[in-house]
């Protein structure tokens, strides 16, 4: 069975209370005592556990400032558990419509965030862990899932969701109302298609199929800035990568 509890009092300091299911407390203070006492909440009981503490090499802080000197103080470390909670079939529709949501305003600000993959690749700007990444990154990034030291269910639940949200976004992509893109040929059928129905409604003879080839140097811009925006993002994955934690 998994226990969540709330950390309320270190010792007896309060530390704070809130819907937080864990909380990382390190105790690191003069002093050599190896015992100390943690209060928890627990089903909504104040539960107060005895602790052993760990002598360990620490590093020494002054005025908030971390040094290179270190010395040997009392350690307590409580950290996560990574847990996979089922989610019911009613909660489905509304995690694909936020998911679609978060994927059009990354379409959206894609634009803006291209400038910045193109600091971090060609200067010393940092990347930005939200902003875009190409197939090299999207390769990277699932080796590092796959060889993280985390339950197999963990790691099948993150890849198909990086495919998913990766798919879903190629998706809306793909909408764009512009040659040679799904969306362009949706535009043209749309226009064309009203157009028929304007010159019905006015009985006027069928103006007949529109010419998409007049649209030919739009494509051809918008082919060779697929093609300089997809290199950019291989040579930013090379040499300044997205890594995750």
């Amino acid at each position: 069975a998994v226990v969540f509890d709330s950390f309320l009092v270190l010792e007896a300091r309060m530390l704070g209370t809130g819907q937080n299911q864990y909380l990382v407390t390190v105790l690191d203070e003069a002093g050599n005592s190896s015992r100390t006492t943690v209060t928890v909440v627990r089903d909504g009981r104040d539960v107060v556990l005895p602790v052993t503490l760990d002598m360990v090499e620490r590093p020494v802080v002054v005025n908030g400032e971390v040094t290179d000197q270190t010395t040997m103080r009392p350690f307590l470390g409580v950290g996560p558990t990574f847990v996979l909670t089922p989610m019911s079939i009613t909660a489905v529709p509304g995690e694909v419509w936020g998911l679609s949501v978060r994927s059009a305003q990354a379409l959206v600000s894609f634009p803006a965030k291209l400038v910045g993959v193109a600091g971090a690749a060609f200067g010393d700007s940092q990347r930005d862990p939200n902003g875009p990444i190409g197939m090299v990154g999207a390769g990277r990034i699932s080796g590092d899932i796959a060889g993280a030291d985390l339950p197999g269910s963990w790691k099948i639940a993150q890849l198909i969701g990086l495919i998913a949200s990766i798919n879903l976004f190629l998706f809306l992509f793909n909408l764009i109302p512009l040659l040679p893109l799904d969306g362009g040929h949706i535009a043209g059928a749309l226009y064309e298609g009203g157009r028929r129905q304007v010159a019905k409604l006015r009985h006027k003879p069928d103006p007949g199929p529109v010419d998409v080839a007049r649209a030919l140097p739009i494509a051809y811009a918008v082919s060779g800035l697929l093609i300089v925006v997809s290199l950019l993002l291989v040579y930013a994955d090379i040499v300044a990568p997205v890594k995750i934690t």
